[in-house]
């Protein structure tokens, strides 16, 4: 594929540059809107959400908030935290603690503070990647 460089010189793009353009996705992937996707990850004991474009390249947060809630499988009741924006997506409080085996229910918002849609993200999907990418074993806890 050709570009056009910086000095108006039509430049071809090399395999090494379109390696380059592997998919960014982090976390649990999510399809939202016309051919964009969500990935939700714990980073820190947080929740991060960052959204993506359809080649799974890292884009602006379509929406202004998120509030999430889950149920921890070792304790009672639910678990709740707002997603603020951050450097490149959404973060909530470091709330969020291992066994990382829990459904999360996500509600995305825009800036009137009025719900875009309800999104459910099974996080030990990151349990699964990461066994399948050498990281934690079976009986491993993050």
């Amino acid at each position: 594929m050709a570009g056009v460089g910086l000095l108006g010189v039509v430049v071809a793009q090399t395999p090494l540059e379109e390696e380059e353009l592997e998919s960014q996705l982090v976390g649990v992937e999510r399809p939202f809107g016309d051919g964009q996707f969500m990935g939700l990850a714990i980073e820190g004991n947080a929740l991060m959400l960052r959204f993506y474009d359809e080649e799974k390249q890292l884009i602006e947060p379509q929406a202004a908030r998120a509030s999430a809630w889950w149920k921890p499988s070792n304790r009672t009741g639910r678990e709740r935290v707002v997603l603020n924006p951050s450097d490149d997506g959404l973060r909530s409080q470091p709330k969020v603690r291992p066994p990382h085996v829990f459904f999360v229910m996500l509600t995305l918002l825009d800036e009137a503070g009025e719900a875009m849609g309800t999104h459910r993200f099974d996080m030990i999907e990151l349990r699964e990647a990461s066994e399948s990418a050498g990281g934690a074993g079976p009986g491993s806890r993050y």
